[in-house]
């Protein structure tokens, strides 16, 4: 992918996870542009390769469990490509749409958008639980972050409409509100995505992270998990045992003298997916692919 050189707005904190490589005006609202996209992709002239499409994957973890079991896959995020991985530019929306045109049948788009201004730590901000799902669209952050999804929507749907057969995994802690936007509703009903509930726990992460997995993966329902009493014993030994063995422990989120949380600065190591959590996904996949393989 060709690097843009413009300047990248962003924070690496989670509390301000988002990123856009062009002033507001200059956005691109791929839902008014349904046309010029439906030509583009009848246009496409590439091969179909690819088997996953690691979208906003700054980390690289998700790819990296897929490419090293000998599988092709793309990263796709602002802050590896600029604007060349900005769904916010046209640029960056298209380059986006030709990737999804070269997944082979039954590959797969896994990763997590941005969830800055849909948890319960910016709720003060987004006001989504007193204004509705759009929230307060005053905020610019908040117009960026609604429309970002809008765009991955739009993106599913038109890759959908090729009749390109693919799966899609898009994960959120369970506080977001993106799966109760309209435009993910849309989108997953025509893909015919379900919601699990999971815990990161399970997968070695540090915090019990409870977390939701939107898709139409086959076999989704096998990363669902449920935790216990003791589950939260056990895990919450675990972190003591890490954090005594780090030389500097991880200081995530703290409460204040009234209660509130809030982020602490290494709040951003919670949006990266460790290796168990990749691997059990890749696992279902692949068992679903080799079903597609076998009909």
């Amino acid at each position: 992918m060709v690097f843009d050189f413009a300047p990248v707005i962003f924070s690496p904190c989670l509390q301000d996870d988002l990123s856009a490589t062009l002033d507001e005006p200059l956005w691109f609202h791929a839902a008014e542009h349904v046309e010029e996209l439906r030509t583009f992709a009848r246009g496409f002239k590439g091969t179909r390769y690819l088997h996953l499409i690691d979208i906003f994957g700054y980390s690289k973890k998700m790819s990296q469990a897929w490419s090293k079991r000998g599988y092709k896959a793309a990263q796709y995020d602002i802050l590896l490509g600029g604007r060349s991985d900005d769904i916010l530019s046209k640029r960056g929306f298209l380059n986006l749409f030709r990737l999804g045109l070269s997944l082979v049948v039954g590959g797969v788009i896994i990763g997590g958008p941005p969830c800055a201004m849909n948890v319960f730590l910016s709720t003060s901000v987004h006001k989504r639980h007193l204004l509705g799902s759009k929230g307060d669209l005053k905020n610019k952050k908040v117009r960026m972050s609604n429309l970002i999804v809008q765009n991955l929507g739009v993106f599913l749907e038109l890759l959908f409409e090729e009749e390109r057969f693919f799966f899609v995994v898009l994960e959120q802690p369970t506080s977001s509100w993106l799966f109760k936007l309209e435009w993910m509703i849309a989108m997953g009903a025509l893909l015919g995505c379900r919601k699990i509930h999971t815990w990161l726990c399970f997968f070695q992460h540090d915090l019990l992270k409870p977390t939701h997995l939107f898709g139409n993966l086959t076999n989704l329902e096998e990363m669902a998990r449920h935790l216990t009493a003791a589950d939260r014993k056990k895990y919450k030994a675990r972190l003591e045992d890490r954090q005594s063995k780090r030389k500097r422990p991880r200081a995530y989120y703290k409460k204040d003298a009234q209660g509130r949380v809030h982020g602490c600065a290494d709040l951003s190591k919670t949006a990266d997916y460790t290796a168990s959590f990749c691997t059990a996904l890749f696992q279902i996949w692949v068992d679903a692919f080799d079903q597609i393989d076998q009909n």
